[in-house]
């Protein structure tokens, strides 16, 4: 109810609750950004990735197995500042992809510009269900601009703490092109977020 520009953005399981969000209020965003968004988990290795995924969250043995990000996560990370999970199940993996099949069926018209930012190579998150999520909003009559970052640029691409040894070549770029569409609605290069001469 409140007055003024109304922007909306997340990443990853925040990217997949940003898109659920603003189907569930198509006229309430002036602008949206959708960073590296879980619809499924990556094809990038393994095309049955997903798959197996749900068909181990139904075994009882397998589903509430607990998986993580390594003692780097608990130690490093946390104690460099890191916030968010560091453990996760198999079943809550295969939540999070019903979840998005769920909103990937309803897609439609939305107020205002869409920015989808993903990561080359994205070990994480399936980078094809990005790129289709990008042609089912288009074709419900939604501008949408898209980018991917180069490899080996990582799925937590805002994050100064995770994997805080390694060189972030992309932090500053991104960080300053998200400011920008946030504050004036300036995309991000279509294509490759960042060019060759930013590198």
């Amino acid at each position: 109810k409140e007055e003024g520009i109304k922007i909306l953005g997340g990443l990853s399981v925040g990217g997949a609750v940003t898109i659920n969000s603003t189907l569930a209020a198509p006229d309430l965003y002036d602008r949206t950004i959708i960073i590296t968004p879980f619809i499924t988990t990556s094809t990038e290795n393994h095309f049955w990735l997903p798959t197996m995924m749900d068909v181990l969250a139904a075994l009882p043995f397998s589903g509430k197995k607990t998986r993580g990000w390594g003692e780097n996560c608990e130690v490093l990370e946390r104690n460099g500042g890191r916030a968010g999970i560091c453990h996760f199940t198999v079943g809550q993996i295969s939540s999070l992809q019903k979840y998005g099949r769920k909103w990937m069926r309803r897609t439609t018209k939305l107020k205002g510009n869409i920015q989808l930012v993903g990561v080359e190579k994205d070990p994480t998150v399936s980078n094809k269900k990005i790129k289709n999520l990008k042609k089912r909003l288009e074709k419900a009559g939604n501008k949408v601009d898209s980018c991917f970052y180069p490899y080996p640029a990582n799925h937590s691409l805002l994050s100064r703490f995770d994997s805080p040894n390694e060189d972030k070549f992309w932090i500053d770029h991104v960080h300053e092109k998200i400011f920008l569409f946030i504050s004036n609605n300036e995309i991000l290069p279509p294509g490759n977020c960042m060019p060759a001469a930013d590198l």
